[in-house]
């Protein structure tokens, strides 16, 4: 399966690319050592990531700890096919450079930023053919593909909202949750058609109270 570049960074993606680091590696180590050389999709050799191109293109790569959790995100900007080794831009996307023992292990996957690139066309429906160059999984293109052509037909999944983002119209056909330490500041009017509840409180806004009132509904009353 083809490589994946996200325009303008240079961000390269492929599918089933993970791999062990081969030698220790210190906080301020740029050069990177795989066990093996790198591949994708079932045995695909990566191709070159030109060094002399000053990283505008670039692998992202998790490194994990010795239980499988995030210890650092790194770009790989120079690498050569068929190389056990390449040169990488450290403590990358929120992360901080820190010292990594042989053997742990490295991922290709998804991070926050490959979300923020999707949702980054929210202004614009059209954008996708600039934000995006192609994708690994042919089922999001076609969704993508799909939008594109109908913007309006049915609203995209909001993966990750960027900070102080503006909502004109959110639809909840689940649920929605608001992370913590994260607000829902809404300004304007709150039209709820349905239930209400806080913290299990079911809350009755009207000039009349409701038929039943079981012990956890809280009754506004309202001037009618």
């Amino acid at each position: 399966m083809a490589r994946t570049i996200i325009a303008p960074d240079g961000r390269m993606r492929y599918d089933g690319l993970e791999t062990r680091l081969a030698s220790a590696m210190d906080a301020n180590q740029t050069q990177i050592f795989f066990e093996q050389v790198l591949t994708h999709s079932g045995g695909e050799e990566v191709i070159d990531v030109p060094v002399n191109q000053g990283g505008s293109d670039y692998i992202p790569l998790a490194l994990l700890d010795q239980n499988n959790r995030l210890a650092e995100i790194v770009h790989l900007i120079g690498y050569g096919r068929a190389q056990v080794s390449g040169v990488v831009r450290r403590g990358q996307e929120g992360t901080n450079s820190r010292q990594h023992p042989q053997g742990v292990k490295i991922v290709h996957a998804s991070t926050v930023q490959d979300y923020l690139n999707v949702q980054a066309h929210v202004d614009d429906p059209q954008a996708h053919k600039q934000v995006i160059g192609g994708l690994a999984n042919s089922i999001m293109q076609g969704h993508l593909t799909a939008h594109e052509s109908n913007p309006a037909a049915d609203p995209h999944p909001i993966y990750v909202r960027r900070d102080n983002a503006t909502l004109t119209t959110v639809e909840v056909t689940d649920t929605l949750v608001i992370r913590p330490n994260a607000q829902l500041v809404i300004q304007g009017d709150l039209v709820v058609e349905g239930r209400i509840l806080i913290n299990g409180y079911e809350i009755h806004v009207g000039p009349t109270p409701p038929p039943t009132q079981p012990d956890n509904l809280v009754w506004i009353q309202t001037v009618s």
